[in-house]
Parts: C-alpha cells; structure tokens; sequence
C-alpha cells in the first residue's frame, strides 16, 4: 500500500517564499525541512523516529 504523503510549506520570515516545509503520510509526521539562511534550499532535515522507537537509549546504554 503505497502512502498518501502531504506537504505543507511555511514563510516563517514574510519573504513570500517557502521556508518550512513538513511532510506526513497518512496524517503521520515524517520530517520537516528548514531553510534557515532563507537562501531557497532547505539546510536541516528533522525525520521522524522508526515506529515502536521511543528516542530514548537502549537499557544497556542508559545512565543511572
């Protein structure tokens, strides 16, 4: 089943050009891009963690 991904792009400084885009696939984050130098290209990528991933370190790792 192929996803059904939207984007929505964002003018955060009043330029009139796209500097925040964020994509989803069926109403699920999947990353947002930024363009932070607002040069046209986007600079930074946040994705999403893998489902059942919680972001925190495996217990082996973790610090008490």
């Amino acid at each position: 089943d192929k996803g059904f991904v939207t984007k929505t792009e964002h003018d955060r400084n009043g330029d009139g050009k796209p500097d925040l885009r964020i994509l989803e696939d069926h109403g699920r984050f999947v990353s947002k891009e930024y363009d932070d130098n607002f040069d046209g290209k986007m600079d930074r990528i946040e994705k999403a963690l893998p489902r059942g991933s919680s972001g925190r370190a495996p217990k082996a790792y973790a610090t008490r």
